[in-house]
């Protein structure tokens, strides 16, 4: 019996402390947490996002079919040239020439015999190709082999900082949301606090306005923000092809990457893929040169023929001997100058590209040197000093000792706070992104 009263009391303590849990919110607030996050919510990192969509990603596994494309084009190349065969066959018609005779008679006139035959032949010839020029072509499908390999570097490098991207923003959208999310109970409290208030005086009809158009401008703020959010997840699903939004807790900056300029400067002009590719075109465009000039001496072919003749005798024939094209038209000549022009102006075309990239990875550099400090100054850890810094000018708000417009303004300075840390740090993180996008690398550290 001892035992049964206990468990009855603490099954109607437990009644009891349900029920004034009940009469302060908090359970409807569990629930509100048990009904709409997911259970089973499976947590990522940001290299786990990457590597799933770069996994199903239909621009790579284009890019990579068409690396192989080019391997089989060198095989290809590799192979000779198909020998050329011709059968002839006919009719021959032999005509014998007439005879005269002379003798004491008179002039004797013998016309001559016809006979006719056949004629029956078989040539087959092989392409013998002038040395160099099957290297060369080689070396040219290698070269576009080459700028296929860096195109998937290229892509790899945008997808890699297209996600870090999205999945910052998005982690500052949730940053706002929560926030404001903040920002809206703090209003409903001055509403609660004003409706006890008489309603004839000026000063609080005053403060019912405003709060209630500050109330209507964080409705409308939330609704953005959702808004936008949802169009950031939507960009990440294309990427990463789940059917539910994987959980993903990305690190804010602190102290930030300490990068050279120097350093930065060098892996752009070594490394950014634009300066890589137009390094390797011309490369295979002076190969296309060297081809071009030994295209001016023309491959020969072997020829081995075998033909017969029947017209009355049977006649045979074996030939053997060489055949070329004659460049008395086309020398190649107009093709190799072209390819001098064009050599010539992908120069031109690399020395701008060169300057832009330099002054563009001068100007990345600026830009994050300038988001770094404005970073240190307003640092993620300052969150927590905002938070208390809210929460203690609450609790004085209850106990009557901030006013409804001082316990506001406190409010907006808070939100005003709150906008530039975050702020702060997506800007440090595109100038960052912009800076690795420039020189070519695929490492992603937050420090």
């Amino acid at each position: 019996m001892n035992y049964v009263y206990f468990v009855l009391s603490v099954i109607a303590g437990r009644m009891t402390l349900l029920k004034n849990l009940a009469n302060q919110g908090i359970v409807v607030f569990l629930v509100y947490l048990f009904l709409c996050l997911p259970a089973n919510a499976e947590n990522y990192t940001i290299d786990q996002i990457i590597e799933i969509s770069l996994q199903r990603n239909e621009l790579l596994k284009s890019a990579r079919l068409m690396l192989q494309s080019y391997t089989w084009q060198k095989k290809e190349v590799s192979v000779p040239g198909n020998p050329v065969i011709s059968v002839l066959s006919g009719s021959k018609t032999v005509q014998a020439p007439a005879a005269v005779e002379y003798n004491s008679s008179g002039i004797y006139y013998t016309p001559g015999s016809t006979s006719r035959g056949t004629f029956n032949g078989v040539s087959l010839s092989v392409p013998v190709r002038i040395p160099g020029k099957r290297n060369l072509e080689k070396k040219i499908i290698d070269d576009d082999r080459s700028e296929a390999i860096v195109t998937i570097e290229e892509t790899e490098l945008y997808l890699r900082h297209e996600i870090i991207g999205l999945l910052y923003k998005n982690q500052s959208l949730q940053e706002k949301l929560e926030h404001a999310s903040e920002e809206m109970q703090r209003m409903q409290l001055i509403k609660t606090y004003i409706s006890r208030k008489p309603k004839l005086s000026p000063r609080v009809r005053l403060d019912a306005s405003i709060v209630k158009n500050r109330y209507l401008m964080l409705e409308k703020r939330i609704m953005e923000l959702n808004a936008e959010r949802e169009s950031v997840e939507n960009d990440l699903a294309f990427f990463h092809g789940m059917e539910t939004t994987p959980q993903v807790k990305v690190p804010w900056f602190e102290k930030g990457v300490a990068v050279d300029t120097e350093t930065v400067l060098q892996q752009t002009l070594e490394n950014n893929p634009t300066i890589r590719k137009r390094q390797i075109q011309r490369e295979r465009i002076g190969r296309e040169i060297q081809l071009a000039k030994k295209k001016k001496i023309p491959d020969v072919s072997l020829l081995a023929q075998y033909s017969q003749e029947v017209a009355g005798a049977r006649d045979r024939f074996v030939n053997f001997g060489v055949s070329m094209e004659l460049p008395v038209f086309n020398k190649s000549g107009k093709h190799s100058m072209a390819l001098q022009s064009r050599l010539k102006s992908e120069e031109a075309r690399n020395n701008f590209i060169t300057g832009r990239l330099k002054s563009d990875a001068q100007k990345a550099l600026r830009e994050y040197q300038s988001q770094l400090q404005i970073v240190r100054k307003f640092p993620y850890s300052s969150f927590h000093e905002l938070h208390n810094n809210l929460n203690f000018a609450e609790a004085e708000f209850k106990k009557g000792r901030v006013s409804v417009g001082e316990f506001m303004d406190f409010i907006d300075k808070a939100h005003d706070m709150h906008t530039e840390i975050v702020e702060a740090q997506v800007k440090l993180l595109q100038a960052y992104l912009t800076v690795l996008q420039l020189k070519g690398d695929k490492t992603f550290e937050v420090q």
